[in-house]
This record gives C-alpha cells, sequence and structure tokens, in this order.
C-alpha cells in the first residue's frame, strides 16, 4: 500500500495539469505535448518532496513518506492544487491572455426580491417559535414521566440478561482492533440500562425528573450494571443524572420490557438500514440523484457498525436521519410555508432531548446540507444568511429545551442542578483535561485521526474527484480562454456547504475538553464535512441567463 500511495501521489496530478495545459492552450506544437506532462511532474513532485525533506524526512523511508492515508490525503490535495494553478499561471505569464469570469446572473437583481426588515412577521416568528419551544418542553416531560409508570419486573429482567453480555464485552469494546472509529460505548449504554430499571423512591415526577441509577463506588457503570446483576449491595449507592433528559427512555424502557440488550441490537440493526434506505430512495424520487453518494460517505464515516451496536451513539442517527427525511419529502410545503425554521428547531429540540452529549452538530449540519443543494439558486448573501438564520434557530432549540429541563428539574426537585451544570459546562469548554493542555489544533488533529483509514479516506476521495471532474465537464465552458463560472453555483451552493463542512471545527472549538476526551466518538462529527464537501458538486449546475 505505501508503494501505490506514493506512485500515484508522483504521478497523477502531473497528468490533471498537462490534461488543463492542453485545453487552455488550443494550439500546441507537437514537440512540446511531450514535454507537457513531465514538466509539471517534476516540478510538482519536487515541491512536494522537497517539503517532506525540509521537515526532516528520510531517504531510506521514501516509500512511506505519504503514508497512512491522512498523510497521503493532504499531500494528494496540494499537489492536485498546484496541478491546476501553475497551468494557469503559464497562460497568464505566456499569453497575457487568461481571465476568470463570473457571470452575473439574471435572477440576482431582477428576479429577486429584495430582503426589508417587517417587524410584526418577525414578532409573529418569534412567538411561533416560543409556542412551539414550550409546548416541546411541556411533551417532552410528559413522555418521560409516562414511562416511569411502565412495571419494572421486565425490565429489570431483560437488564440483568444484558449484563452477561456487557461483561463479555467490557467498557469500551473495539469492533476491529485499534480501529478507534469502531469502539463501542457500553459505559453509557449501562449507565443507560440502569436508569431504565431504578426502582426510585422520589415519586413519579422525581424519578423522571432526577433520573436516578445505582452504582458502585468501586466499579465503571458497566462494572457496576454486572455487579448489580448479581444482587451485590456492597458499595452500591445511587446516583442523579439530572442535566439530561434522557428522552431515550421513552422507547428504550418498552423495549426491554419485552427484550435484552442484544436483541435491541438487532432491532437498532434493522431500523438503521430501513431508515438510511427510506432517505436513499427520497433522494432518488426526489431527482436528488447526486446526492446518493455523498450521503452515503456521510454514513461511512459514521461507522454504522458502531452505530448498530451502541445506544449510545444510535439516538443522534434517528434525528438526524428523520429530520433530512421529512426535509426531502416535504420540501414543497415547507418551502411554501416559509417554515423551514420550524424544522431546524424541532430538529435541535430532539437531538437535546435524546442525546447524551455525543456529536450533537449531525443532527445540524447534514440536513443543512440537503437544504442548501434542494435550495438551489441564491446570492451569496442569501445563501449565507440561510446558514447563519437556520444554525441559530437550530442552537435556540438545542439549549431552549435543555434550559428547560434544568427549570424544571429545580423547581419540581428542588435540586441543584443547575450548579451542576454550571460547573460542566466551564470544564468541557476548557483547554485543558486533569494536568494536561492541549491547543484547538491538538483537538482537531485527534479527531481527524479517527478516519485515518483507507475504507474512510479512499471513498471519499473517489467521489470527490468524480463529482469535480463531472460537473467541471457539465458547468465549466472555456471559450476564449475565459473560465465561465455561474455566481449562482458560488452564492448559492458553494459558499453556504463550504461554511456547512466548517461546523465540526467550530464545534470542537467550542467543546475542546469534550471532543479531545472523547475523540473516539466525537469524531463523528467530521461526516458533516464528508457529506458538504462532495455535495458542492451534487446540484446539476443552471446556466447563467
Amino acid at each position: 500500500m505505501p508503494y501505490i500511495a506514493t506512485v500515484l501521489l508522483l504521478f497523477l496530478p502531473g497528468a490533471l495539469a498537462a490534461f488543463l495545459h492542453r485545453r487552455l492552450r488550443k494550439r500546441t506544437k507537437s514537440a512540446v505535448r511531450f514535454l507537457v506532462y513531465p514538466v509539471y511532474t517534476a516540478v510538482i513532485d519536487a515541491a512536494v518532496c522537497g517539503f517532506k525533506l525540509l521537515h526532516g524526512a528520510s531517504i531510506e523511508n521514501f516509500f512511506g513518506w505519504f503514508y497512512p492515508p491522512l498523510s497521503f490525503m493532504f499531500y494528494f490535495t496540494a499537489a492536485c492544487a498546484m496541478a491546476v494553478v501553475l497551468p494557469l499561471i503559464y497562460i497568464l505569464i505566456a499569453e497575457k491572455r487568461l481571465a476568470v469570469r463570473c457571470d452575473r446572473d439574471a435572477h440576482t437583481a431582477a428576479n429577486v426580491p429584495r430582503l426589508r426588515w417587517d417587524g410584526k412577521k418577525a414578532l409573529r416568528v418569534l412567538l411561533r417559535m416560543a409556542c412551539v419551544l414550550l409546548a416541546g418542553i411541556l411533551i417532552g416531560f410528559l413522555l418521560v414521566t409516562a414511562t416511569y409508570l411502565l412495571p419494572l419486573e421486565n425490565i429489570q429482567e431483560n437488564v440483568r440478561e444484558s449484563a452477561a453480555t456487557v461483561e463479555s464485552e467490557g467498557s469500551y469494546p473495539f469492533l476491529y482492533s485499534n480501529w478507534r472509529s469502531t469502539r463501542l460505548d457500553n459505559f453509557t449504554d449501562s449507565i443507560m440500562m440502569l436508569i431504565a430499571a431504578y426502582e426510585g423512591d422520589q415519586g413519579l415526577i422525581g424519578n423522571a425528573m432526577l433520573s436516578t441509577y445505582t452504582r458502585f463506588a468501586d466499579c465503571d457503570p458497566a462494572e457496576g450494571l454486572v455487579k448489580w446483576a448479581t444482587g451485590a449491595t456492597d458499595g452500591m449507592e445511587t446516583h442523579s443524572y439530572a442535566r439530561y433528559w434522557h428522552g431515550y427512555l421513552i422507547w428504550l424502557k418498552p423495549l426491554l420490557e419485552v427484550c435484552n440488550y442484544s436483541q435491541i441490537r438487532v432491532i437498532n440493526t434493522v431500523l438503521q438500514i430501513l431508515l438510511m434506505a427510506a432517505a436513499l430512495a427520497a433522494m432518488w424520487v426526489k431527482k436528488q440523484k447526486r446526492l446518493l453518494l455523498p450521503f452515503l460517505l456521510m454514513w461511512l464515516f459514521l461507522t454504522p457498525v458502531a452505530l448498530f451496536k451502541s445506544f449510545q451513539f444510535s439516538w443522534i442517527f434517528y434525528v438526524c436521519t428523520i429530520s433530512t427525511l421529512v426535509l426531502l419529502l416535504r420540501y414543497q410545503k415547507l418551502d411554501a410555508n416559509r417554515s423551514f425554521y420550524l424544522l431546524f428547531l424541532i430538529t435541535g429540540m430532539a437531538t437535546s432531548y435524546v442525546d447524551f452529549l455525543t456529536y450533537p452538530l449531525i443532527t445540524l449540519g447534514v440536513p443543512l446540507a440537503v437544504y442548501v443543494v434542494l435550495r438551489g439558486r441564491r446570492t451569496w448573501k442569501q445563501g449565507v444568511a440561510d446558514v447563519a438564520a437556520l444554525s441559530l434557530v437550530w442552537g435556540i432549540g438545542y439549549v431552549g429545551i435543555w434550559a428547560g429541563k434544568w427549570a424544571l428539574c429545580s423547581l419540581l426537585t428542588g435540586s441543584d442542578v443547575l450548579l451542576t451544570v454550571q460547573g460542566n459546562i466551564s470544564a468541557r469548554m476548557s483547554n485543558a483535561y486533569d494536568a494536561e493542555v492541549f491547543t484547538w489544533v491538538d483537538t482537531v488533529k485527534r479527531n481527524i485521526e479517527a478516519y485515518n483509514h483507507w475504507i474512510y479516506l479512499g471513498p471519499f476521495l473517489l467521489c470527490l474527484a468524480g463529482y469535480a471532474l463531472l460537473y467541471g465537464r457539465e458547468q465549466i465552458h472555456i471559450r476564449d480562454r475565459r473560465l465561465a463560472v455561474g455566481s449562482a453555483w458560488i452564492g448559492g451552493t458553494l459558499l453556504p456547504l463550504l461554511l456547512a463542512a466548517l461546523i465540526p471545527f467550530a464545534w470542537y472549538f467550542v467543546a475542546s475538553n469534550h471532543t479531545y476526551i472523547h475523540y473516539w466518538f466525537a469524531h463523528r462529527t467530521l461526516a458533516i464535512s464528508a457529506l458538504a464537501v462532495p455535495a458542492v458538486f451534487a446540484r446539476r449546475g443552471e446556466p447563467d441567463r
């Protein structure tokens, strides 16, 4: 594999540069044509290899320079960028006739009404959002409370049966040895099952709001689950996890009435596959076939084999995929009613309701990228405004319903959950863990390294290259050495999707401590970028009029 990576890097970018050179220069002497490829290849290879040598690379390890995949991806991207830029620079210097023209779209001035501030309309939108948020808090409270009316006998029995699976696997098992992305979180799954099985004495509302579970002082939750299943009581204590809604209980507790951990995993697998199939079918029916590959890439970057077996990772996937499916199937109605903001508000609320702080931004980034592709022709101001407004609305739903839980818990139980939350938020946003101090770059690097394998980077690079070539062949027409690039594509697709692709990096900056410590599942936020980057070319370009 190191030999293949080196050969591809050294010879492919030169071929791309030679192809562009010949397209830009219509008339080239036959003798010169044979020199174009080796000259460009030599220049690009000299730049890449020279950079490696300056950074202390050893000649003896030459075929390992651009391996593993992350190193290859970085240098291959840099080499392809040079392959595009060098022919343009050559034509610019040699002929002084190159012009890159961005055609003005007919709709930018004449057909698109200017946005004007409407105070009454803004007030109506805010009131509607407030009503939806309050209704969500009330419904969420009632649903979680209702789950505590279920009888516990079968739930506790099935949780005891589940302890055998947890004991055999351990707290953090790997599905594939040393693949960080395939690490499961039986630690948190055990907490979920212990909360579901807890027979509290705080009353119906107290049990629902405090989310108490049994733990043992000398054990982690996975070991504690095994110990609890044996009936041991030495070192047993209770712990409240009140800062989360634990909305997953509304289906986990009914499932535990009839199934154990292993059986629910099977149900989880089937449901996720069916949901993905429904989303892909909706893209096909709605004539968004070019979204199929980017969406499958997103799923690959989530590592579905780990999602199938871990409750902790599954809840966010359901919210993300259902929101995307609603967007695809109801796009016309949402557009007619101008109610996209309600969908993103409810998505943010649902994320906060079921999540255990895993990779929550996926429920914003994936629907946002799909929305941008469906929306199509926009000016750059409209495109940026769409991304900013929908992100803000999602954030209001996410933070609002979370704050609603803290307020309800404090009012109804008199607990000090707000003090716990304040300390936890401060810790999760810090740049330190125990005695270790780290930077934002360290956090990003640690999360990216989880994808340091060809099974992720290979399909991503192939999809990106294929889509770029397809789009370029259709949309970029070279006439008189001028590259006509439609501003509708730049403003309505390219810029908004690039902003969406940056969402994971913004999250790593805000929640540095959490994403640095829990990189082995927080890396899944990068699935947004895996979708948004190739989706730049997923929408067939519309000719400028």
